[in-house]
């Protein structure tokens, strides 16, 4: 049995307005629910709903619930009014079976708005650990006979031609299924298909888009089998014609008989950033970001709610102009940990810390630093990533003795692939 840790998190809050009620997914949210939904593969139970509120000038409740088949479950919270912090349904739980729609949704209650920037739960399947990779954004294709790649996690964006900056360096064993994708609108009269790829090669799953489809697509028969250092992304491909297909996610499920989850936080455009001898922040998964770095660690540390160990802190620079070595960190409640790499002057690639293990708790708060050393010019990350090791407690165990584990012994590497 394993359980894994159901994520959605924007890089930076999203403040959402008195009365509204919004679809939240893995990096991002919309107010149309079909865009958000996911076609759940396999059996199991959500528990441990929780929400991350930064502002909030509502004057009445807000509340957060798990939709299944476009219903409410019972796996809900309230937010007070006015209040703010992190507020989680540690009681309740929802099974479900494959096929299922599954998303989250936000009500936002009367009298001003309210910012969140991160929605989570526990899902506990008993043949290892299941959670979904998923890239969202609302991107307008519009260029004919165009191949382009996108990260499997984080923000979705178009026209990144490039295959190996999208690709994120797989570190454990894999069943990929499921894939899937919405489409909004469509004018295109050809085809345009959407697959994934390893390793450079197309992988087995894919759908194919016909002139003028919109809705959900999915491919509910194949499955991309992964294994450590496999390299991983989503592929487009359009057909003649400059018509517009706007695309609002991508998502393939991640199955693990090793109970091991991969962590990834992404953005297809990247992160560019020309901070000057500053540290800037970045959220463990999720929504990467696209504009101003954070220097602040305060909305960018997220707590995993399991025992659990992390390790194989990697980052992708595509671009870096800065002379100077700079350092990517795993931080644990607000100190740096010892799983670290080092990026040189002007160095781009992958680069990965392949030894160190870190030990998480259910309370603790990481997040991921990168300290950019003195200069001015500019560098861009793609995605940064982590393997988190499923040592954890089941669903609802905040009240059970904490255990603790230890780190294996070895020394900090650093790796450009």
């Amino acid at each position: 049995m394993g359980v894994a840790v159901h994520v959605g998190t924007r890089a930076d809050p999203l403040a959402i307005a008195a009365g509204g009620t919004r679809y939240w997914a893995n990096a991002g949210d919309l107010t149309t629910e079909a865009y958000r939904q996911i076609d759940w593969a396999v059996a199991g139970t959500f528990s441990n709903l929780r929400v991350r509120v930064t502002v909030n000038a509502a004057t009445a409740s807000s509340s957060v619930t798990l939709r299944k088949n476009g219903a409410d479950t019972a796996l809900t919270l309230t937010v007070g009014a006015g209040q703010t912090g992190v507020f989680e349904d540690a009681t309740n739980s929802v099974s479900v079976v494959a096929g299922d729609d599954v998303h989250n949704q936000i009500i936002v209650g009367t009298g001003g708005d309210i910012s969140v920037d991160l929605v989570a739960s526990l899902f506990t399947n008993t043949d290892g650990v299941f959670c979904f990779q998923q890239t969202c954004a609302a991107v307008s294709l519009t260029v004919a006979s165009q191949t382009a790649y996108m990260v499997i996690n984080g923000r979705l964006a178009s026209g990144q031609t490039g295959e190996s900056n999208q690709q994120e360096l797989i570190r454990s064993s894999i069943v990929a299924s499921r894939f899937q994708m919405h489409v909004s609108a469509n004018a295109r009269t050809t085809n345009t298909t959407f697959r994934t790829r390893v390793n450079t090669a197309n992988g087995a799953q894919s759908v194919v888009v016909g002139s003028g489809q919109t809705g959900r697509f999915v491919d509910t028969t194949n499955t991309d089998t992964l294994v450590d250092s496999d390299l991983y992304c989503f592929q487009y491909v359009t057909g003649t014609g400059t018509q517009t297909l706007t695309v609002h996610m991508l998502a393939v499920g991640f199955q693990t008989a090793t109970n091991w989850q991969e962590l990834i936080v992404g953005n297809a455009a990247g992160l560019p950033y020309t901070n000057n001898d500053e540290t800037i922040f970045l959220k463990p998964v999720g929504d990467l970001g696209f504009t101003t770095p954070v220097t602040d660690e305060t909305n960018r540390k997220m707590a995993l709610d399991k025992i659990t160990a992390v390790s194989n802190l990697r980052i992708r620079l595509n671009a870096n102009a800065r002379a100077v070595t700079q350092t990517c960190t795993l931080r644990k409640n607000g100190a740096d940990t010892s799983q670290t790499v080092s990026i040189g002057a002007s160095q781009t690639g992958t680069f990965e810390d392949t030894s160190t293990v870190t030990d998480v708790d259910v309370a603790d708060e990481i997040a991921i630093a990168v300290a950019t050393g003195v200069s001015a010019s500019s560098a861009t990350i793609k995605w940064a990533g982590l393997t988190m090791r499923d040592v954890g407690l089941p669903p609802n165990s905040r009240n059970r003795r904490r255990r603790r584990h230890h780190r294996r012994p070895g020394r900090n590497q650093s790796m450009a692939v």
